[in-house]
């Protein structure tokens, strides 16, 4: 888990590419991949927005669990 930190947004998640791009150009993150997790239901246009961007947000748990099993192959 050393290779990850995991953006959480709740509500409707509005801003969160803005609030990802932002962790990242901080330099606080290092190396590490940031994966957005947005686990509320109004939080499909978040998603869109974030995938469109090439950043991997999950929706629930299982999906979260996934992108880390995924990306650390």
């Amino acid at each position: 888990m050393d290779d990850f930190v995991i953006q959480v947004k709740s509500g409707k998640a509005d801003g969160l590419v803005k609030q990802i791009k932002a962790t990242v150009a901080s330099g606080a993150v290092g190396h590490r991949e940031v994966i957005g997790y947005a686990p509320d239901k109004y939080s499909a246009h978040a998603w869109r927005a974030a995938a469109a961007e090439g950043i991997p947000v999950a929706r629930n748990l299982y999906e979260l669990v996934a992108i880390i099993k995924e990306r650390q192959k």
